[in-house]
């Protein structure tokens, strides 16, 4: 699955299908803004078990900044994150 969103792309792989597997990490509509710079707007991720995430894209498209969201270095504004 590729999907689009805020100048970055996430890109996933399942590595078994066969079976129905938990999510892991759910990140939903997260947006962070450091005064009129907007890093992230909407952002929503979901990692299942045996799936392996690439963030991929340009530079000062938001990618450590969802990273630093997730491990709790940066609080999002909005949205939530559950692992």
């Amino acid at each position: 699955m590729t999907k689009i969103r805020q100048g970055f792309t996430l890109i996933s792989r399942r590595l078994k299908s066969r079976e129905e597997v938990k999510t892991i990490l759910q990140a939903k509509n997260v947006a962070l803004s450091f005064g009129r710079l907007h890093a992230l707007i909407d952002v929503d991720v979901e990692l299942k078990e045996l799936e392996i995430l690439a963030i991929i894209g340009p530079n000062g498209a938001g990618k450590k900044c969802l990273l630093n969201c997730i491990k709790g270095f940066y609080r999002q504004q909005k949205g939530e994150i559950t692992y």
